[in-house]
């Protein structure tokens, strides 16, 4: 952190959004949310200010958005991880990258969820269904988890026993 803020001080932007990934980085594997979340709050602000962003931040806008989104939900400001999932499904397309847009949608669907908005979050989240390839993944196995769980919570349990086993089933053949 204190280094992206002498990089940015000193007028090297590109310098300062490469380090300010980086802090931002180290500080979720400290368990730093607030701060991780603030410090790719500063790398969003940077990255229309460096050319040729991509290559500086070693990764795209939307990745760096599905990390912020992330990291704000980690620190529960829902709002702010709803927000940034809607930015970065705007820069992806579900058909090249189905993986990549189902996740923001299942992020942007569980911050929906806490914020009590749960038909738009169901909505994201089989939407995010139907967008993630049959075959088993880690992405697949945690989309059908966490719908197994939605329906628990809103007492839709003969639909949450059907997911939750499905979940089990993909996670099992996903080698999970």
């Amino acid at each position: 952190s204190v280094i992206a803020t002498h990089y940015a001080a000193a007028g090297d932007q590109s310098a300062a959004l490469r380090a300010t990934i980086r802090a931002a980085r180290e500080a979720r594997r400290v368990h730093a949310t607030g701060e991780m979340a603030d410090l790719y709050d500063r790398a969003h602000g940077l990255w229309a200010r460096v050319p040729d962003a991509e290559s500086s931040a070693g990764s795209d806008e939307g990745q760096l958005l599905e990390e912020a989104a992330n990291a704000y939900a980690m620190n529960g400001d829902m709002r702010h991880s709803e927000m940034l999932a809607e930015q970065g499904l705007k820069l992806l397309d579900p058909e090249t990258d189905p993986v990549r847009y189902a996740r923001l949608l299942v992020r942007r669907g569980r911050s929906r969820w806490r914020l009590n908005q749960a038909s738009a979050a169901t909505e994201d989240l089989e939407r995010a269904l139907t967008i993630l390839p049959e075959e088993p993944s880690h992405e697949r196995a945690r989309l059908l988890s966490w719908i197994a769980r939605t329906r628990t919570l809103r007492g839709h349990y003969r639909e949450a026993i059907r997911e939750g086993e499905r979940a089990r089933e993909v996670a099992e053949a996903a080698g999970l």
